[in-house]
């Protein structure tokens, strides 16, 4: 029974060959480099062989299936080696009984008629295979039992025994795929699954880190798992890690779950207080303890297993009870692989957010998410480029309606990989925007560090300036008319927009009373009463005497220093619905503090925009450079020797203009 067991999860791992030449950047559906390292063509000369699930090289004539080539990437060169690991990447922890079996196919390809010894094996903490090895069908040599036996050793499952690193055996160089990096299992693409009983999970031992090696016996290789990963010691009614991961399997159902981390991850979580690290990247204790951070003062970092063991002060960061990823807090850390690394299994981060409808914000790292939450928001993490297919499945399964704001890093990397899933999330009708939340920093936790304040008030504003639209100028507008002569100045014929003139008040107010003799344009002045009673007196003296009363055009507005342009607009109405609609309406500025004038003119201007009327205001010289801001011409007036009007102003191409009006 167990022997069919074995056979049958074999045949399982077998057929997930097409996924995991895929996770690694290979085209199934087309030829590929060889992936046998001592293949040098590297040419296009391997195909992948659906129906034996083996891929194929027709210039070296090797064949591998899927145990072959993670001997090749791991440099495991028995089966019983390369089905331990495929078993803890795919499925997990190896039975007991399937080490039994191991041992016996072992041993029955060793032939006792040429001289071979019975060998010695050893099965560590973390159930993995130690044996001699013959490379590939080599020879075994005899073993002496007269001395001690020298048992070669493997590294296990993310962590090597200090003890055993003067007996590690020489590593094979490693291979590239189809130019990518080489096989790395920092880097390899999460083979997990939907857990589906917790209760058979087997917890694995942590190795020298000093947390779970504390709670378990090194004898008792076949307990079960405690109590699964719970948040309900920490934070009431938040959901439990692991729960509804999706994955490229999600078809295949393991007999047996993925290594629990759930005592580890809680001690990790009690020593967070030994460190500032999450709150100095500014998250909130709340999210802190709620998504589980913790620290590690002694985490094996085993960057080498050549080289003596290192120890990071790390940050734990939970996926899940199956998986977690691994920080370096040392700031002087310079190279990418001695900062992050990640052990176990691993879905989307905080994939838990896809369980409610509403918005949720898609960034590129884990402190990325962390912050959107720090800030009352729900946010998910890519955790890289080749987990966009994941991210993308995970999205399509969803059954709640979402807004996604797309919110990677602002390189390179990120606008490629926001590109990509903003694409397909297009394709699948999926509403989606492209953001870019953290500017003008390189991403959303270093904009949370340096800029909170603003970080904070951009996301609670973020609908609102997302609404936000800009007018195009493309709209063709009616030819703007220009006073550009003397008698452009005496008729007024002028557009509906606001013009200003700047001078001396006495030598506006006779400016003003001269175009009014001329009446050849009707006239709205509006002014304080007593700038009118200086207007009144131009209006009175020379040789002829002006009859205002003998003439409709002329109408007077009272204004003081508030609501001026409500009043304006009250009076310019009130002769528009009595039927006088062709005038101008003359406004007297010059007697109000330039603080008043400054906000007055803006007013004015859009008095002018909205309701299509034409407005001179009559300014004093100080006013002059905001005059020209706001108005469409601005004219400075003089007056020479003879009492003419000098004019100097722009036209319409900026061209300086200057012309004399003749005083009446």
């Amino acid at each position: 029974m167990l022997e069919q067991e074995f056979e049958k999860d074999k045949q399982k791992m077998l057929s997930l060959l097409p996924d995991y030449l895929s996770s690694k950047g290979i085209n199934v559906g087309a030829n590929f480099t060889c992936l046998n390292p001592d293949d040098k063509a590297h040419i296009p000369t391997m195909t992948y062989v659906k129906d034996k699930n083996i891929v194929s090289c027709f210039h070296c004539k090797n064949t591998y299936n899927i145990f072959d080539l993670i001997g090749i990437e791991y440099n495991l060169p028995t089966f019983a080696q390369q089905f331990t690991k495929a078993h803890e990447l795919f499925i997990g922890s190896v039975p007991l009984g399937y080490i039994e079996i191991l041992k016996k196919q072992a041993l029955a390809q060793l032939s006792p008629s040429k001289g071979f010894s019975k060998p010695t094996f050893e099965i560590t903490q973390d159930r993995q295979i130690v044996q001699p090895t013959p490379p590939f069908g080599g020879s075994t040599p005899q073993v002496n039992h007269a001395a001690p036996v020298q048992r070669e050793t493997v590294p296990s499952f993310g962590f090597a025994d200090q003890n055993d690193l003067q007996q590690m055996p020489e590593r094979r160089e490693s291979i590239s795929f189809n130019t990518i990096s080489p096989f790395d299992e920092a880097r390899l693409r999460p083979f997990n699954q939907r857990v589906t009983s917790a209760q058979n999970s087997v917890q694995q031992n942590m190795g020298n880190n000093g947390f779970a090696a504390q709670n378990q016996n090194p004898g008792q290789l076949n307990q079960t798992a405690r109590s699964p990963f719970s948040f309900s010691d920490v934070s009431n009614g938040t959901p439990r890690f692991g729960e509804s991961q999706n994955t490229v399997f999600q078809n295949y159902t393991p007999d047996n779950t993925s290594f629990d981390f759930t005592d580890y991850i809680n001690q990790c979580a009690n020593n967070v207080s030994k460190s500032t690290y999450f709150t100095s990247r500014g998250l909130s204790e709340s999210v802190i303890h709620r998504f589980k951070l913790g620290i590690d003062e002694h985490f094996q970092a085993e960057l080498d297993s050549l080289a003596p063991q290192r120890y990071w002060k790390a940050a734990i960061i939970p996926y899940g009870i199956h998986g977690y990823c691994v920080r370096n807090t040392e700031s002087s850390v310079d190279e990418k692989r001695d900062r992050y690394k990640k052990k176990g299994i691993f879905d989307i981060f905080n994939h838990e957010a896809l369980e409610q409808p509403g918005t949720i914000f898609i960034t590129e790292g884990e402190f990325d998410a962390l912050s959107i939450e720090t800030l009352g928001c729900r946010a998910i993490a890519l955790g890289g480029a080749s987990n966009i297919r994941q991210l993308i499945e995970a999205i399509r399964e969803c059954k709640e309606e979402h807004t996604y704001y797309i919110c990677l890093d602002n390189d390179e990397a990120g606008m490629e990989s926001t590109k990509q899933i903003a694409a397909q999330l297009y394709q699948l009708k999926i509403n989606a925007k492209i953001i870019n939340l953290a500017h003008p920093y390189k991403d959303i936790n270093e904009a949370l560090c340096k800029a909170p304040e603003g970080l904070r008030n951009r996301v609670a504003n973020l609908d609102k300036i997302l609404s936000f639209s800009l007018e195009s100028l493309t709209r063709k507008e009616p030819e703007t008319r220009y006073i550009l002569s003397s008698q452009d100045l005496q008729t007024l014929s002028l557009s509906a927009a606001l013009y200003t003139m700047t001078a001396k008040p006495q030598v506006l107010r006779r400016l003003v009373s001269d175009i009014i003799k001329n009446r050849q344009q009707a006239i709205v002045y509006a002014s304080s009463r007593p700038s009118r009673n200086y207007l009144s007196r131009f209006l009175t003296e020379g040789q002829t005497v002006f009859d205002a009363s003998e003439w409709n055009a002329l109408r007077f507005l009272e204004i003081g220093e508030d609501d001026i342009d409500s009043k304006i607009f009250s009076g310019i109405e009130s002769q528009i619905l009595q039927g006088n609609s062709s005038f101008v309406t003359i406004v007297d500025l010059c007697s109000l503090s330039e603080d008043k004038v400054d906000t007055t003119l803006t007013k004015l201007n859009n008095l002018c925009q909205v309701n299509g009327v034409c407005l001179i205001a009559l300014c004093s010289e100080g006013i002059r450079a905001k005059a020209e801001g706001v108005s469409i011409q601005n004219l400075e007036i003089d007056v020479n020797e003879q009492g003419d009007y000098v004019v100097n102003t722009l036209d319409n191409l900026c061209r300086k203009v200057s012309f004399v009006c003749p005083k009446l």
